[in-house]
């Protein structure tokens, strides 16, 4: 006697569902330690920038590229 859902054995559906299950549980369990870790030595901090550095980053980005000087051929 062989069950079916959708026109597919029962067993793929359980086994999608363990995937999916088990997927959820190792990205939330990912998630949670990257959270929790300390900052990395010499990274600054976190989250210690300043308005000013942010807007200066910002207008770099936002700027026209320096010119390059040519070479001679």
């Amino acid at each position: 006697m062989k069950q079916e859902l959708g026109g597919q054995p029962l067993w793929v559906w359980l086994a999608g569902a363990a995937v999916i299950a088990g997927g959820y549980l190792w990205f939330k369990h990912k998630s949670a330690s990257t959270a929790q870790a300390p900052p990395a030595a010499g990274s600054g901090g976190g989250k210690s920038t300043s308005k000013s550095s942010f807007t200066e980053t910002i207008t770099e980005l936002h700027s026209n590229p320096k010119p390059r000087r040519k070479r001679k051929a």
